[in-house]
């Protein structure tokens, strides 16, 4: 099973979209993927676990990667720092694991990413689109 690494602090749509995407094309060549970033941004987001900080999630996702054979990391922006991936890396080693980088522009294309780097979310990722404007709200509700 693969265990997918990827930054997430400070970018969180984005590691979220480009996860996903990874996932998708790595389970299609059929491996079998564990990502946390999918799992642990759905539980934050529609589970209601927001007051969960980064020492809580990253105990549990190293309780997942006991169980994987190998990890993929994804070099997106910030990877080298960021205190998951390397925590993560460092497990793998611990545990004899082998670790892959790859480039997140193998699967979605960098234009793509800076759209989602750029988009203005509030808080609470709101797919359903943008909040109306003011002149189309209706105030008689």
């Amino acid at each position: 099973m693969i265990y997918l690494s990827i930054p997430y602090a400070g970018h969180e749509y984005v590691s979220f979209r480009v996860s996903c995407a990874v996932a998708a094309k790595l389970v299609e060549a059929g491996n079998v993927v564990i990502a946390p970033i999918i799992h642990g941004h759905a539980l934050s987001e529609h589970g209601h676990m927001l007051d969960h900080g980064r020492d809580f999630w990253l105990k549990h996702d190293l309780e997942i990667l006991y169980h994987c054979n190998q990890v993929v990391v994804v070099k997106l922006k910030g990877w080298e720092e960021s205190v998951g991936v390397q925590a993560e890396m460092a497990e793998a080693r611990k545990l004899g694991i082998p670790i892959l980088f790859v480039d997140p522009s193998w699967f979605v294309s960098p234009e793509l990413m800076h759209i989602w780097a750029n988009m203005d979310l509030d808080d609470d990722f709101n797919f359903a689109g943008p909040p109306p404007k003011e002149d189309e709200t209706n105030e008689s509700l």
